[in-house]
């Protein structure tokens, strides 16, 4: 019974204390530093600015060098919060693109795929972002909104960016793919481990084998897509490059210490992405960093 109880405090009292403090009356100065040589990429729903909000104050407070974030906002994301988020960072390192935007960029580069793909799934959307800012000739990292940094990663992604491999995605304790895009698609490869979420990736380029890969996909998930859709279609790439070296034991995926009301990240974390059941988690380590 006592467990119960603890077990259910663990998952209320982040909610209920900490995400409404950091949400409605926690306020946060933004902090220059001098630039990074990678640009981020995050894409963020009409109902997730607090997550986000979180996501780049944890990049201030850890990162050494700042990169110039673009926050890509889905259809329908409130004015008002554009304004919010604007004032959440730097301004010389700061751009908010609209769905709209980014469909039009990639119609008006006869990405016609892209863009429906985009207009039609929110994860479309997240490709066609980083296909976007991609096409800067930078590396990027992109990250959902609910990873937040834990540690100065700035001389990891340093090594990473000399390496051979052009792309880097976090690892999957499961496959968490499309599993009928699978099968249509021939993947079956992806069924074995290594796993890959895209929910945290570094990317040095898209090149033009990719993005012919991408377009010889796309006509599978434009005729039927899920939440899963483009994670399986990136980790297809990953798979094609090599193993990544985002290492599960520095850039977290699991349900570790999920009832947990204590502070518990490990020293050689650097950053965390807290999936559902671990969730109500991003809100205490948001309120310790």
């Amino acid at each position: 019974m006592l467990r119960r109880i603890k077990n259910s405090l663990a998952f209320r009292f982040p909610v209920l204390v900490y995400k409404k403090w950091l949400t409605y009356f926690s306020h946060y100065q933004p902090q220059d530093k001098p630039a990074a040589e990678f640009n981020y990429v995050v894409l963020c729903g009409k109902d997730h600015y607090p997550f986000l909000k979180q996501v780049i104050i944890s990049i201030q407070k850890k990162f050494s060098q700042l990169p110039h974030l673009y926050t890509f906002v889905d259809f329908g994301f409130p004015e008002s919060q554009i304004k919010n988020i604007l004032a959440l960072y730097p301004s010389s390192k700061i751009s908010v693109l609209k769905a709209e935007e980014c469909v039009k960029y990639h119609l008006d580069k006869n990405n016609v795929r892209v863009s429906e793909f985009a207009s039609k799934n929110p994860m479309g959307l997240k490709l066609a972002a980083i296909l976007q800012i991609a096409d800067n000739r930078s590396p990027l990292i992109y990250t959902d909104t609910d990873v937040l940094w834990l540690k100065d990663p700035i001389d990891d992604i340093s090594n990473l960016l000399k390496d051979d491999l052009s792309m880097h995605m976090s690892y999957d304790y499961q496959p968490g793919y499309d599993f009928d895009f699978i099968a249509k698609a021939g993947l079956e490869g992806l069924l074995e481990p290594p796993y890959y979420c895209a929910g945290l990736m570094l990317i040095k380029e898209i090149d033009a084998g990719d993005v012919d890969t991408i377009n010889k996909l796309l006509p599978y998930l434009i005729e039927k897509s899920e939440h899963l859709s483009e994670q399986t279609l990136f980790a297809h790439l990953q798979k094609q490059k090599g193993k990544s070296a985002l290492f599960a034991d520095k850039y977290v995926l699991s349900t570790t210490g999920q009832f947990d009301l204590r502070y518990s990240v490990k020293d050689e974390w650097i950053a965390r992405h807290y999936i559902g059941p671990v969730r109500h988690l991003f809100w205490r380590d948001a309120f310790y960093i």
